[in-house]
Order: structure tokens, then C-alpha cells, then sequence
């Protein structure tokens, strides 16, 4: 799992040791949660092409929005979550508790996805 952050010299920490066959167990998921700068994309179509990972669960990407034409959005063997992997700070997730009366009666509500930047 890539729950690293990211800053100055510190991009692509992670992938710069060898991501390959040696590092990872054959059918292994890799989850990145952490900073899209911190895997190389590249990298991971080249196991998932090589048959050697089971699949991957990305929530961030180098660049974001992740493009429409981005080969990731193509592979059924990756999970793509629209960036929404954080803490739970508890006041605003107890707050959030009254999103449901409006979705209940179609009504409309905050914080919802923006279509227009993609996520």
C-alpha cells in the first residue's frame, strides 16, 4: 500500500527502488492512497502487462484529474476511487449526517462531484 507523501526530493521515493517481480509477490494488489507522485504509472502497466499483479487500487495520480484518454481508465484490473481517501475528521463526518433527509427526498445537496474537473 502507498500511503506515502510527497515532497521535494521525496517523488516517486517508492517507485525509485525497483518495482517489479523481486519486490512484489506474484498476484499482489498495490493500493495507493498516498501521493499519485509516489508510483510510476508506467511501472505498473508494465507487471499488470506482464501478468505478474493481481490489480491495483489507485485514488491518486501524478496528474489529476487523471486524463480521459489515461490507459489506466482502460484495465479491468484497476479500481480508480475519485480521490476520497483521507482522514475522517469527526465533526464534519457527524455533520455530513444530514446529507441523507435531502438525498431521501431528491432533494439537492453539498459536496457533490464536480463533473466539469473530472472528480
Amino acid at each position: 500500500m502507498y500511503c506515502q507523501r510527497a515532497a521535494g526530493d521525496e517523488r516517486h521515493a517508492r517507485a525509485a527502488q525497483p518495482l517489479g517481480p523481486g519486490t512484489l509477490a506474484r498476484g499482489a494488489h498495490i493500493v495507493n492512497v498516498g501521493r499519485g507522485s509516489t508510483l510510476v504509472e508506467a511501472d505498473l502497466l508494465a507487471l499488470l502487462d506482464a501478468g505478474h499483479l493481481g490489480g491495483a487500487t489507485l485514488d491518486v495520480f501524478a496528474s489529476e484529474p487523471l486524463p480521459p484518454d489515461h490507459p489506466l481508465w482502460s484495465r479491468r484490473e484497476i479500481v480508480i476511487t475519485p480521490h476520497i481517501a483521507a482522514e475522517t475528521e469527526l465533526a464534519p463526518a457527524i455533520g455530513s449526517r444530514g446529507q441523507a433527509g435531502p438525498v431521501v427526498a431528491r432533494e439537492p445537496v453539498t459536496g457533490g462531484v464536480d463533473r466539469a474537473r473530472g472528480y
